[in-house]
C-alpha cells in the first residue's frame, strides 16, 4: 500500500511516479529483496538499492512455520485456546507490552538454539534458526504475497528485472550486541 501510495502521490511533492527507487539498510535492505520477488510491486518502483540485507530466508517463514509460530506466542501468552475466535480475542484484550516481552524471549532462545543447536531451546522444532525474525514475511504461496522461497524465484530469474545495487555497511549487526545476543 505504501509503495502504491507513493506512485499516486508522488506527483505533488514533484517526483516522477516512473522513477521510483526503492533504498533500505539492513531489515529494509531485506524488505527491498522482498519487493524484488514480490510482484504486486513491480509497478511501482524502477531501481532498488539494498544496503547489508540478510539472506531473505533469514526473516521468511512458511504459513506452517508462521502458524506453529502463532501458536507457541498465544501459549506463552495465556492465550492457547484450541477455539481460534477465543484465542483471537485473549490475544486482542492483551497489552502490547505482553507481545513484546515474549518477542525477546523468542529471539533470546533462537539466539541460544543457534549457539547450540543439539540443546533444546523451547521453540517448535519446525523454526528456523532465527525463527522469530521469519515472522517479517510469510511465504504464502499466493500471487499477491511470495510465491515460493524467495532465492529460489531469484535463482529461476523471477524477480523484477531493474537495476539494483546491493553493499554492506560498517559495524552491521553490532546493535545486537547490547541485546547481549
Amino acid at each position: 500500500l505504501a509503495l502504491q501510495w507513493v506512485h499516486e502521490n508522488i506527483k505533488s511533492f514533484g517526483g516522477d511516479p516512473s522513477r521510483v527507487t526503492l533504498i533500505g539498510n539492513s531489515a529494509g535492505g531485506t524488505s527491498v529483496l522482498w519487493h524484488l520477488v514480490s510482484k504486486p510491486s513491480w509497478g511501482y518502483f524502477h531501481r532498488a538499492v539494498s544496503m547489508s540485507p540478510a539472506p531473505l530466508d533469514f526473516f521468511m517463514a512458511t504459513k506452517n512455520e508462521s502458524k506453529k509460530y502463532f501458536q507457541w506466542q498465544a501459549h506463552k501468552l495465556g492465550c492457547g485456546h484450541e477455539d481460534v475466535e477465543k484465542r483471537f480475542e485473549c490475544l486482542r484484550a492483551l497489552p502490547s507490552k505482553a507481545f513484546v516481552t515474549t518477542k525477546i524471549d523468542s529471539i533470546k532462545l533462537s539466539w541460544a538454539r543457534a549457539n547450540h543447536p543439539k540443546s533444546s531451546s523451547g521453540l517448535p522444532e519446525a523454526a528456523p534458526g532465527f525463527w522469530p525474525y521469519g515472522q517479517f514475511l510469510t511465504i504464502d504461496e499466493t500471487e499477491d504475497g511470495v510465491v515460493s522461497d524467495p532465492s529460489k524465484l531469484i535463482e529461476q530469474g523471477k524477480f523484477h528485472q531493474v537495476p539494483h545495487v546491493a553493499g554492506i555497511c560498517a559495524d552491521d549487526g553490532s546493535a545486537f550486541t547490547r541485546l547481549g545476543l
